[in-house]
């Protein structure tokens, strides 16, 4: 099966290729060009140099969120509209489960954090096979990290940007002994995390137009234009 997978869910826009159940290419960017501009040339790129066409694509992996509201909907945009145009399936993948994956497999439990504004973060923790134990969820960092079960004594924090908090999270974790933040090359979301997620899932998906139809981004809170229309 070959799968295109799109990640525009924060600052680094990433795409990925896999064919064969491998990871054939892979292009990331944190650029100030917006996502729009980018998204589609780095597809185009990509498929020319792997030698393919978006006809022999099987399937379309995207990040669904949460993340940046604008760069959400620009890669569900347009992995609907390849899926519309070519029939193919659609699989939506959280943000910080793909962030997860990038240090799943060790004996480490996983805390991601996405900075999401108004000193708050997106959040989720999982265990090392990625199986949720505090679901994705908006927290300020130390209510999140306090509120970490005990069973999770040896710990990974993961997430772009997560440097700049090393002080803070060590404050808010300071009754632990065993815990490391990820180095850098695995802090920041990649398209080829989402592929070997739904690799790893090990079921084949299917094509279905209602399900697309009705899928958004999981934005986990509305908007500042939508709170402010609410208030």
């Amino acid at each position: 099966m070959k799968i295109l997978a799109l990640d525009t869910s924060t600052t680094y826009g990433s795409v990925a290729l896999s064919k064969e159940e491998k990871i054939i290419a892979e292009y990331t960017l944190n650029s100030n060009k917006t996502h729009s501009e980018r998204l589609m040339p780095i597809i185009a790129q990509l498929l020319k140099s792997s030698e393919l066409t978006i006809n022999e694509i099987d399937a379309v992996a995207v990040s669904i969120g949460p993340g940046s509201f604008t760069g959400l909907r620009i890669a569900l945009a347009t992995a609907k509209g390849i899926c519309y145009g070519q029939r193919i399936p659609l699989i939506p993948i959280s943000t910080l489960m793909s962030l997860a994956n990038n240090v799943s497999g060790g004996d480490g439990f996983i805390c991601v954090l996405l900075e999401a504004g108004r000193k708050q973060f997106y959040g989720a923790l999982y265990t090392p096979s990625l199986v949720e134990l505090i679901p994705p969820g908006l927290f300020y960092l130390d209510e999140l990290v306090k509120n970490i079960p005990e069973q999770a004594a040896k710990l990974v924090f993961v997430g772009p940007n997560i440097d700049k908090y090393k002080k803070k999270i060590t404050s808010s974790a300071r009754w632990r002994t065993d815990y490391q933040i990820a180095p850098p090359h695995l802090n920041y979301p990649r398209a080829a995390s989402l592929i070997d997620i739904t690799l790893k899932n090990n079921k084949k998906p299917v094509y279905d137009y209602q399900f697309m139809a009705n899928l958004q981004p999981f934005y986990i809170r509305r908007s500042s234009a939508e709170e402010k229309l609410q208030n």
